[in-house]
């Protein structure tokens, strides 16, 4: 994903970088960029280092070596979507308080969000598609309603990268494909920079880009059809696999 002219302009690059916690080395010579319109998925089965890299990304890890760098002359916002399950009980506020904690970065520690702001949250609900539930209680909505609402709060901050980790986790199948129909509409009208994480090729596949394979402690970068080869996921996963298309989407069985 390394733009050339005719490509828009890099975020963030990830030269040589290893990565882990303390002396523990998960991750090592991860070499990629992500440029403004990019849409990446990052898969690995559990364990391989898909959440490190993600903690490696936002900043809440810094690299053991290699460098990681913002190209944009500036702080690069991140609008970060975390795992449902680990959200979904600590909310005991309405769905339009939780769109303006996304606001929080830009206001600065020491102005309090007002009108203004419950508007622009209120907003942003709508965008996604739940304004209607503004009023009511996070823990009372569906599964999709919080993650449209997370969604929301992430986007409330207008951020350069949107990093949603495991994003479909607990949602049935229709809940699901909405929300990746939403983040793909976002990713169009807005050109915003998509990184997913997911332990499910499924869920991304018909959808990103750009793929990037964990295995081993390393990270590959490829394009979807050059990685949708039965090889390549057989080494991925480690059991035999096969992609059929079925109704012009693809599948891994």
């Amino acid at each position: 994903m390394t733009p050339n002219s005719s490509q828009p302009a890099q975020l963030i690059k990830f030269e040589n970088v290893a990565t882990g916690y303390g002396s523990r080395q998960i991750l090592s010579d991860i070499n990629f960029s992500i440029a403004s319109g990019d849409y990446l998925a990052i898969v690995g089965s559990n364990g391989s280092g898909k959440t490190t890299l993600l903690r490696t990304l936002l900043g809440l890890l810094r690299p053991l070596s290699g460098q990681i760098t913002p190209t944009v002359g500036r702080r690069l916002h991140f609008g970060y979507v975390p795992q449902l399950q680990m959200v979904e009980d600590i909310f005991p506020i309405s769905a339009l308080d939780v769109v303006v904690m996304g606001l929080n970065g830009r206001l600065g520690a020491l102005r309090r969000p007002g009108k203004a702001e419950r508007e622009k949250a209120l907003s942003v609900l709508e965008e996604v598609g739940i304004a209607h539930m503004a009023p009511r209680l996070f823990r009372e909505l569906s599964g999709g309603q919080k993650q449209r609402t997370l969604i929301a709060r992430a986007l409330a901050g207008q951020p350069d990268i949107l990093v949603l980790d495991e994003h479909t986790n607990d949602l049935d199948i229709a809940a699901e494909r909405s929300i990746m129909a939403l983040i793909d509409r976002l990713h169009a009208q807005h050109q915003l920079a998509i990184v997913m994480v997911t332990h499910s090729l499924n869920t991304v596949v018909n959808h990103a880009h750009h793929l990037g394979l964990i295995s081993k402690g390393k990270m590959r970068l490829e394009t979807i059809e050059s990685v949708m080869r039965d090889e390549h996921l057989d080494e991925l996963y480690g059991v035999d696999l096969q992609v059929v298309e079925i109704n012009g989407r693809r599948v891994v069985i």
